[in-house]
Protein backbone atom coordinates (compact mmCIF):
# COMPACT_ATOMS: atom_id res chain seq x y z
CA UNK A 1 0.00 0.00 0.00
CA UNK A 2 2.59 2.39 0.34
CA UNK A 3 4.13 2.11 -2.98
CA UNK A 4 0.63 2.65 -4.23
CA UNK A 5 0.60 5.61 -1.97
CA UNK A 6 3.93 6.89 -3.37
CA UNK A 7 3.05 6.26 -6.70
CA UNK A 8 0.23 8.65 -6.59
CA UNK A 9 1.18 10.76 -4.14
CA UNK A 10 4.69 11.26 -5.44
CA UNK A 11 6.08 12.31 -2.51
CA UNK A 12 3.57 14.77 -1.43
CA UNK A 13 3.65 14.22 1.79
CA UNK A 14 7.47 12.44 2.49
CA UNK A 15 9.13 15.92 0.90
CA UNK A 16 11.89 17.39 3.48
CA UNK A 17 10.99 20.29 4.74
CA UNK A 18 7.21 20.09 4.34
CA UNK A 19 4.83 21.67 6.82
CA UNK A 20 1.12 20.81 6.17
CA UNK A 21 -0.66 23.31 7.91
CA UNK A 22 -4.17 22.91 8.68
CA UNK A 23 -5.04 26.92 9.63
CA UNK A 24 -3.70 27.77 6.05
CA UNK A 25 -5.60 24.97 4.59
CA UNK A 26 -8.53 26.13 6.18
CA UNK A 27 -8.24 29.49 5.17
CA UNK A 28 -7.47 28.43 1.69
CA UNK A 29 -10.94 26.71 1.52
CA UNK A 30 -9.42 23.37 1.15
CA UNK A 31 -11.32 22.17 3.98
CA UNK A 32 -15.05 22.10 4.16
CA UNK A 33 -16.86 23.40 7.21
CA UNK A 34 -17.52 22.00 10.67
CA UNK A 35 -21.17 21.46 11.22
CA UNK A 36 -20.46 24.41 14.10
CA UNK A 37 -19.75 26.75 11.62
CA UNK A 38 -22.61 25.83 9.67
CA UNK A 39 -24.75 26.40 12.19
CA UNK A 40 -23.47 29.62 13.10
CA UNK A 41 -23.63 30.76 9.47
CA UNK A 42 -27.17 29.74 9.16
CA UNK A 43 -27.62 31.71 12.40
CA UNK A 44 -26.81 34.25 11.60
CA UNK A 45 -28.49 34.34 8.20
CA UNK A 46 -31.29 34.48 10.01
CA UNK A 47 -32.73 30.79 9.87
CA UNK A 48 -33.98 29.56 13.61
CA UNK A 49 -34.66 26.66 15.22
CA UNK A 50 -37.47 25.34 13.32
CA UNK A 51 -35.33 25.13 10.40
CA UNK A 52 -35.72 21.64 8.77
CA UNK A 53 -31.90 20.43 7.78
CA UNK A 54 -30.65 17.24 6.15
CA UNK A 55 -27.10 16.80 6.34
CA UNK A 56 -25.56 15.45 3.21
CA UNK A 57 -22.17 13.68 4.26
CA UNK A 58 -20.67 10.57 4.42
CA UNK A 59 -19.72 9.40 7.99
CA UNK A 60 -18.52 12.24 10.33
CA UNK A 61 -15.84 11.13 12.48
CA UNK A 62 -16.74 11.49 16.01
CA UNK A 63 -19.99 12.38 14.98
CA UNK A 64 -22.01 12.58 18.35
CA UNK A 65 -19.09 14.81 19.64
CA UNK A 66 -19.24 17.57 16.44
CA UNK A 67 -23.07 17.22 15.24
CA UNK A 68 -24.10 17.96 19.35
CA UNK A 69 -23.66 21.41 18.41
CA UNK A 70 -25.43 21.80 14.74
CA UNK A 71 -28.14 19.58 16.45
CA UNK A 72 -28.74 21.66 19.06
CA UNK A 73 -29.25 24.60 17.28
CA UNK A 74 -31.15 22.83 14.62
CA UNK A 75 -33.28 20.46 16.63
CA UNK A 76 -35.20 19.53 13.38
CA UNK A 77 -31.83 18.02 11.72
CA UNK A 78 -31.83 14.91 9.84
CA UNK A 79 -29.39 12.77 8.21
CA UNK A 80 -29.70 9.39 6.23
CA UNK A 81 -29.36 7.50 8.90
CA UNK A 82 -32.62 9.17 10.92
CA UNK A 83 -34.62 9.39 7.83
CA UNK A 84 -35.15 5.95 7.08
CA UNK A 85 -36.30 3.05 9.31
CA UNK A 86 -33.47 0.87 10.24
CA UNK A 87 -34.98 -1.95 7.69
CA UNK A 88 -35.66 0.73 4.62
CA UNK A 89 -31.81 2.05 5.24
CA UNK A 90 -30.59 -1.63 5.34
CA UNK A 91 -29.97 -1.99 1.90
CA UNK A 92 -28.46 1.32 1.78
CA UNK A 93 -25.69 0.17 4.22
CA UNK A 94 -22.23 -0.66 3.01
CA UNK A 95 -22.57 0.70 -0.77
CA UNK A 96 -21.15 4.22 -0.95
CA UNK A 97 -22.50 4.67 -4.48
CA UNK A 98 -25.85 4.35 -2.90
CA UNK A 99 -25.59 6.70 -0.01
CA UNK A 100 -24.81 9.07 -2.19
CA UNK A 101 -27.43 8.70 -4.58
CA UNK A 102 -29.89 9.06 -1.35
CA UNK A 103 -28.09 12.26 -0.88
CA UNK A 104 -28.31 13.24 -3.98
CA UNK A 105 -32.19 12.80 -4.07
CA UNK A 106 -32.77 14.38 -0.63
CA UNK A 107 -30.89 17.36 -1.59
CA UNK A 108 -31.56 17.96 -5.35
CA UNK A 109 -35.40 17.88 -3.76
CA UNK A 110 -34.71 21.17 -0.87
CA UNK A 111 -35.63 24.69 -0.88
CA UNK A 112 -31.98 26.11 -0.19
CA UNK A 113 -29.02 23.65 -0.73
CA UNK A 114 -25.59 25.18 0.95
CA UNK A 115 -22.71 23.24 0.06
CA UNK A 116 -19.53 23.56 2.35
CA UNK A 117 -16.84 22.08 0.22
CA UNK A 118 -15.75 21.95 -3.06
CA UNK A 119 -16.05 19.02 -5.75
CA UNK A 120 -17.97 16.99 -8.45
CA UNK A 121 -20.94 16.14 -5.73
CA UNK A 122 -22.54 20.02 -5.31
CA UNK A 123 -21.45 21.29 -8.39
CA UNK A 124 -23.56 18.50 -10.25
CA UNK A 125 -26.05 18.97 -7.41
CA UNK A 126 -26.43 22.98 -8.43
CA UNK A 127 -26.81 22.49 -11.83
CA UNK A 128 -29.42 19.59 -11.49
CA UNK A 129 -30.97 21.93 -9.09
CA UNK A 130 -31.08 24.93 -11.86
CA UNK A 131 -32.07 22.51 -14.54
CA UNK A 132 -35.02 21.35 -12.71
CA UNK A 133 -36.46 24.36 -10.59
CA UNK A 134 -34.73 27.22 -12.76
CA UNK A 135 -34.67 30.51 -10.59
CA UNK A 136 -35.67 29.40 -7.45
CA UNK A 137 -33.23 27.02 -7.33
CA UNK A 138 -31.76 28.57 -3.82
CA UNK A 139 -28.11 27.97 -3.09
CA UNK A 140 -25.67 29.23 -0.29
CA UNK A 141 -22.16 28.61 -1.37
CA UNK A 142 -20.25 30.69 1.86
CA UNK A 143 -16.67 32.20 0.62
CA UNK A 144 -15.33 30.10 3.52
CA UNK A 145 -11.97 32.28 2.97
CA UNK A 146 -13.90 35.38 4.25
CA UNK A 147 -16.39 33.55 6.47
CA UNK A 148 -13.44 31.62 8.46
CA UNK A 149 -11.86 34.77 9.40
CA UNK A 150 -14.87 36.39 10.95
CA UNK A 151 -15.34 32.85 12.56
CA UNK A 152 -12.06 33.25 14.06
CA UNK A 153 -12.86 36.61 15.22
CA UNK A 154 -13.72 36.44 19.03
CA UNK A 155 -15.63 38.98 19.02
CA UNK A 156 -18.20 37.67 16.85
CA UNK A 157 -22.04 38.14 17.78
CA UNK A 158 -25.40 37.49 16.70
CA UNK A 159 -28.17 39.84 16.30
CA UNK A 160 -30.83 40.31 19.03
CA UNK A 161 -34.11 38.21 18.12
CA UNK A 162 -35.54 41.75 17.48
CA UNK A 163 -32.76 43.11 14.89
CA UNK A 164 -32.35 39.78 12.87
CA UNK A 165 -34.09 39.79 9.56
CA UNK A 166 -35.86 37.15 8.10
CA UNK A 167 -33.53 35.09 5.26
CA UNK A 168 -33.87 35.88 1.91
CA UNK A 169 -34.25 32.62 0.53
Amino acid sequence: MENARERSWRGKFHRPGRVINPEANRRDEKCPLTPLEVGMMLRGMGFDNTTFLYVASDKIENAAKYMAPLRQMFPLLETKDTLALPEEFAEFKGYSSRLAALDYTVSVQSQVFVTTQRGNFPHFLMGHRRYLLGENAKTIKPYKRKLVLSFDDPNIRFPDRSEAQKPLL
